[in-house]
This record gives C-alpha cells, structure tokens and sequence, in this order.
C-alpha cells in the first residue's frame, strides 16, 4: 500500500509543524466530522444543567451536616459517611430523596481506595437505616 495510507483509510491532511490543517472536514480517524444541530446541542446543554442540579442536590449542606446527631453517622466519633434514619433526616432539613443519595454515596465512597471505613459496616448502616443492599 502507499505511503500515507493506513490501514485501507486515507491519512488525514497535516500541515507543517504538526499540527492539523484547521480547514479540514475530517476527523484525527480520516472520517467525516459529525456535526451537532442546534437541538442537539441545547438538548446537551439541558442534560447537563440537570446533572449539576442533581449533583448540587446530593451534596449536604453545612447547616443540613451540622443539624445532623452524631449517631446519624457511621462513624460518630468522626461524623463521617452520614447515613439518617427519616426521622434524623427530616429534622435536619433533608429530603428523602436527598437521604437515599446520601446512603448511595455513601456506599460509594467506602468502595473507593485510600477511604477510611469499612465497606461491611458502612453496608450495614445503610441496609439498617435506608434499606439499600
């Protein structure tokens, strides 16, 4: 085969210097640009203003953390991986929706490496008090 021809595709266009001829309408692969309507992209705009919603309403708050009893923790002594019951939660200003996420992240964190916990007891707590498995 040719020289600038890699695996049965065309070599994109390069210019001198490295890099790539701004004019070009193909890809790094050598296929066609895909080009984004106008409703896709505010369609990509919506979906991530949700995202950071949800995101923003899973995190606690100070105050919501701070109104929290140390025994709605997993670990008290420390406050850390905070698990409540409806009733902690609902005095504390948490939602049940926010609560359920809460006991998700908590369970995910605990997973991860360099974490301090154990994931049993973590699991435990959050069986127990937002019957997540």
């Amino acid at each position: 085969m040719g020289g600038n021809n890699f695996g049965g595709k065309k070599a994109a266009p390069f210019v001198k210097g490295g890099g790539r001829d701004p004019d070009h309408d193909n890809d790094a692969k050598g296929m066609p640009k895909k080009r984004k309507s106008a409703k896709t992209v505010s369609m990509s705009v919506a979906v991530a203003e949700a995202r950071k919603r949800n995101m923003i309403d899973l995190a606690l708050t100070t105050q919501q953390r701070n109104a929290l009893p140390s025994s709605a923790f997993v670990y008290p002594q420390k406050r850390k991986y905070p698990v409540p019951t409806k009733a902690q939660a609902s005095a504390a200003g948490i939602s049940e929706g926010q609560r359920l996420r809460i006991a998700r992240n908590a369970l995910s964190r605990v997973a991860q490496k360099k974490t301090m916990g154990s994931a049993s007891k973590v699991g435990a707590a959050v069986k127990k008090r937002a019957g997540i498995k």
